[in-house]
């Protein structure tokens, strides 16, 4: 459980805050941008990642105030900061047999590398005490990168958008001459790896001779012969493709 939070549950946060000029943007900068991020319609998680910097930040200047004292709020994040870094490597360890790891190149000698470098930042942890709270966000940085090296590439071959893009380019060097018919809906993504395979505009028509090949969604699929299919992201779905009059 993150108790980061409680740093800032304090009768004088406020004035913490608003004495410190830079300390203070970053606030509005991350409570302003989490809001439009946040509300705006089709969101990511991945859209305010770009925030959590800010945030940090802040926490490291509330965390300043608190450094020496012995009250419970210090307790218990120091407690959660000492299991991280120790359960973390561990974690990481647990995946040696993960069969999707075979995905990555040299897995085995990145995974050594991450563990030995974050077990390194955790004896230095328990050492320095003054600096701990850098430290701490040393190690997060550390594990972010072991993020991108190990968790990435198995998403890039093995996710959701991989398995769209590999069929949208299927169906894209596949069928050549291919439109939408009438108002069949298809992901722009989708759409984007079939023009680029076709080096065409994925127009639309209800003229079965403009083409040798249309898309079609559920609406039409009972009207026609269908002869091949594929996944489309947007609308959760299958899309069809049939023989044109071209």
């Amino acid at each position: 459980m993150d108790t980061s939070w409680t740093l800032a549950l304090r009768k004088d946060i406020f004035s913490l805050l608003f004495q410190h000029k830079y300390i203070w943007y970053l606030v509005l900068s991350f409570v302003l941008n989490f809001i439009v991020y946040w509300v705006s319609p089709e969101v990511y998680p991945r859209y305010i990642l770009m925030l959590i910097p800010l945030i940090f930040s802040v926490w490291i200047y509330l965390y300043g105030f608190e450094i020496g004292k012995n009250n419970l709020n210090m307790t218990v994040i120091s407690w959660l900061f000492k299991f991280m870094v120790i359960a973390v490597p561990l974690l990481i360890l647990s995946q040696y047999n993960n069969p999707r790891l075979a995905y990555v190149d040299d897995y085995v000698l990145k995974m050594i590398a991450l563990v030995v470098a974050l077990s390194l930042c955790a004896v230095v942890y328990f050492k320095d005490q003054p600096n701990r709270h850098i430290l701490f966000v040393i190690y997060l940085l550390v594990v972010r990168l072991g993020f991108d090296v190990l968790v990435l590439p198995v998403r890039a071959m093995t996710g959701d958008d991989e398995y769209y893009k590999r069929e949208a380019v299927r169906i894209g060097r596949k069928y050549t001459d291919v439109k939408l018919y009438e108002d069949t809906q298809l992901n722009h993504i989708t759409t984007f790896y079939i023009t680029n395979e076709t080096q065409k505009i994925t127009n639309r028509s209800n003229q079965l001779t403009d083409a040798a090949y249309f898309i079609v969604d559920s609406c039409y699929m009972d009207r026609f012969a269908l002869i091949d299919s594929f996944p489309d992201a947007s609308f959760c779905g299958t899309r069809w493709v049939i023989k044109g009059e071209k």
